[in-house]
């Protein structure tokens, strides 16, 4: 098992991505998250900078943002680069923002997805994945309404063991 964020599961590359398909991993999120997140690393004047000189190519029709030099150095705009190449990076030219795009192939490399959440109908993330094609199958959770169950399910899962130590603090 292997626990991220919702950043870095953001920021997976295609790497990790064939990983995820090739241990046949499951994907489960805890709640829905945004399929984008602003690029706080770059500023408008970047952005337009960046283009201007040629160094960024942005698709018109999607938005996705395409680095044209080659290899770069460890500079402020590598991880930019980075993002680039793995398709993950979108402009908004009106307002010169940076976008960093939720990898979708990250669903379908997946085993199983699940979104375990109270709010997926319409959100962002819901219409992110139903626009490329994935279909969304919703269960619902049964909740316990009677407190008593709910306490008698839970004590039966906690095993009691003496310790002496921790009981000669606790009795003292």
């Amino acid at each position: 098992s292997i626990a991220i964020t919702h950043a870095l599961l953001l920021k997976l590359d295609h790497e990790a991505i064939q990983m995820i398909s090739h241990k046949g991993y499951e994907l489960i999120i805890d709640e829905v998250m945004a399929p984008f997140i602003k690029e706080s690393n770059y500023t408008p004047n970047d952005f337009k900078t960046l283009l201007k000189r040629g160094v960024i190519d942005v698709d018109s029709t999607d938005g996705t943002v395409s680095y044209l030099l080659p290899e770069l150095p460890d500079t402020k705009y590598r991880a930019l680069k980075d993002a680039a190449d793995t398709g993950q990076l979108i402009a908004v030219p009106e307002t010169g923002q940076l976008l960093h795009r939720l990898p979708v192939n990250v669903f379908s490399a997946a085993k199983k997805v699940t979104i375990m959440t109270y709010m997926f109908d319409g959100s962002l993330l819901d219409t992110y994945l139903r626009k490329r094609g994935f279909s969304i199958e919703q269960s619902d959770l049964k909740v316990m309404k009677d407190q008593e169950q709910y306490r008698k399910q839970i004590a039966e899962c906690i095993n009691l063991k003496e310790n002496k130590v921790i009981d000669s603090i606790v009795n003292t």
